[in-house]
């Protein structure tokens, strides 16, 4: 069973290049052609991830629950010290769209940009790591990256991309920006249990950039 956290948002590493073929995590390819590019790039490779298969789905595939416990837990202690944080509020967020998930799948379970890189047949997402749940968790990771660029704290950022994906992934842009709030908070817990709390801020900045860019969606 997969239960390696994700990698770029858990504060493990980032790469431009893998294996010398770039990705869209390179700044010369966001320079070049931007980021609604790499976004729609993304868009197409979810695309392909989550096409319907006629074999059933391995039974190890870890279940999405499994994957937030970190959240869950940052959020319980935060509860019972008193304190009304955006990890609860996260929390509360993950298990409202836990409890409806729709069009459950085999999910990558860590698709960022430096997970997508170009190859001979075009576009592929690496390092998969084996979640079951809602399409939508796997776009999740691209709101926190690139996290070269300060470009994932802009709001109008994160509505271009939940323009770009929701489409693609079948949901509503609202749903998605939900899933990316969820998994912001997520990214902050587990980079707080790494010991790196100017990350886990930076993470919840994204948190706070998604939630905005939802409020104006829905205004």
């Amino acid at each position: 069973m997969a239960t390696g956290r994700c990698a770029c948002s858990g504060g493990r590493e980032t790469s431009c290049c893998s294996n010398g073929r770039e990705t869209l995590a390179s700044l010369s390819h966001l320079e070049r052609h931007g980021d609604d590019s790499a976004t729609g790039i993304a868009a197409e490779v979810l695309q392909r991830l989550h096409a319907a298969r006629d074999s059933p789905p391995p039974a190890a595939l870890t279940p999405l629950h499994d994957i937030l416990a970190a959240l869950f837990l940052k959020a319980e202690g935060d509860r019972r010290a008193g304190r009304r944080t955006q990890f609860i509020e996260a929390a509360e967020c993950a298990q409202a769209l836990l409890s409806s998930q729709r069009d459950v799948r085999p999910l990558h379970g860590d698709v960022h940009h430096a997970n997508i890189l170009s190859a001979p047949r075009g576009w592929l997402a690496i390092d998969p790591k084996g979640l079951i749940g809602e399409p939508a968790f796997d776009a999740a990771n691209l709101f926190c990256n690139p996290l070269e660029k300060d470009l994932r704290f802009r709001e109008d950022r994160a509505l271009s991309m939940a323009a770009i994906l929701s489409p693609a992934l079948g949901c509503a842009a609202e749903r998605l920006l939900d899933y990316a709030f969820a998994f912001s908070a997520l990214s902050a817990a587990w980079h707080l249990e790494d010991g790196d709390p100017g990350e886990a801020e930076r993470s919840l900045a994204v948190g706070r950039a998604v939630r905005a860019a939802r409020a104006r969606l829905m205004s």
